[in-house]
């Protein structure tokens, strides 16, 4: 029954990872089992992961009963703060793996996720306009925008319906706060 040792020394090693948890200065972990999770299980794990650690990590631990884990412990592991410096892939680490017995029915692994990626553009080429077409069947060019090196950087003038918004703004604020 080291099925607690298991799940934490899996989630703290786990080759999916680039990084090992020893250089991180944040940890939480949360420890999941079923009713038959004893305090000693959780004890186990957590002093495993705490070894792992470094000396001045801050670490933040949780303990979940899940009755519908039976013979299972589940460890996640979610570590911040690394000082290698890398890209924010590498100074992350968020790992979670379900260890059961061997006599326990193994269950239904989860479908897995599939992300679709698109790429959206912020701003059109200017030098081409795209034409909308509404429901009345109007033919509606939007105006075309000069590059901006060409752009100047002066402020549009505020208009006579831009000063009554900030007229109306200023009622969006309670009393008491506008007396300051």
């Amino acid at each position: 029954e080291n099925r607690a040792a298991a799940a934490a020394k899996a989630a703290i090693s786990s080759p999916l990872l680039e990084v090992d948890i020893e250089g991180a200065t944040g940890i939480l972990f949360n420890i999941v089992g079923g009713v038959d999770m004893s305090m000693r299980e959780v004890d186990e794990a957590a002093r495993i992961i705490n070894e792992a650690a470094s000396r001045d990590a801050n670490i933040i631990f949780g303990t979940t009963i899940d009755p519908t884990l039976k013979d299972q412990i589940r460890v996640t592991v979610i570590a911040t703060g690394f000082e290698t410096g890398g890209d924010i892939k590498t100074q992350l680490g968020l790992k979670e793996v379900v260890v059961s017995d061997s006599l326990s029915p193994r269950r239904d692994q989860q479908d897995s996720q599939t992300e679709t990626s698109v790429p959206v553009t912020a701003y059109g080429d200017p030098s081409m306009p795209s034409t909308n077409y509404s429901m009345s069947g109007e033919i509606k060019t939007p105006p075309v925008v000069p590059p901006m090196s060409q752009r100047s950087n002066i402020p549009p003038k505020p208009t006579k319906n831009d000063l009554e918004n900030d007229e109306d703004r200023k009622y969006d604020i309670p009393a008491f706060l506008r007396g300051k």
